[in-house]
């Protein structure tokens, strides 16, 4: 079972407290993010939600509190089973390189939009929380953090539209031609489309069942 440790300082109140809806919100906005990143490893990023399996093995806990500036310790993964998680190290070396990026204002190349977005929610909920914050995973540091100089406009989604789908609507026949394909040079025939092939993805019991099988 792996743990992220946050330690926050510069905020208001004594060390070991915090209040309870920056807590909260520091807690969501972690989930969101490990979440987004577990889909990503899994390399179904496109899902419109999370299937079961992926929820366990991206689940993050509040572990503790403790004095020491204020630690928040959060334990990730799925506590019913095995520690075995065929996902997590290509998560948590994401993790590194996400808070890494926080604290240079660097975006990572494998940062999706959805990422980017959760990461956004993840600074806001920090900066409104504490001024420094040193992030650890496993007993690592990973980086120490001033929240005032995170750059929010590096995590902002990019408006460009995704290109991995296309629609495109029926068009009627074109008599002069007997297949869409046989217009001038190879070409389909003007006012006519060349039917795309099915869909070929998985269903999302489908994917269940198969990450179920490998998860064990």
């Amino acid at each position: 079972m792996r743990e992220i440790e946050l330690r926050l300082s510069g905020h208001a109140g004594p060390p070991g407290e915090l209040r309870a809806d920056h807590a909260a919100r520091i807690g969501e906005t972690l989930q969101s993010l490990v979440l987004r990143l577990t889909r990503e490893a899994a390399g179904v990023a496109g899902l419109g939600r999370p299937v079961r399996v992926l929820e366990q093995i991206g689940e993050v806990r509040l572990a503790g509190v403790a004095e020491g500036s204020t630690r928040l310790i959060y334990r990730v993964g799925d506590s019913t089973s095995l520690d075995v998680d065929p996902l997590s190290d290509a998560v948590d070396a994401m993790f590194v390189e996400i808070v890494d990026g926080m604290a240079r204002n660097r975006l990572p190349s494998f940062a999706t939009d959805t990422i980017a977005q959760a990461v956004d929610d993840f600074a806001g909920a920090l900066q409104k929380s504490a001024r420094r914050v040193s992030a650890s995973l496993s007993g690592a540091v990973i980086a120490d953090i001033s929240t005032q100089f995170i750059d929010r406009g590096v995590w902002q989604p990019s408006a460009v539209e995704s290109t991995q789908a296309t629609l495109a609507a029926p068009c009627e026949p074109d008599e002069r031609y007997d297949t869409p394909t046989d217009g001038p040079d190879g070409l389909p025939a003007p006012g006519r489309l060349a039917r795309l092939p099915e869909d070929l993805a998985l269903t999302d019991a489908e994917l269940d069942d198969f990450l179920a099988a490998i998860h064990g």
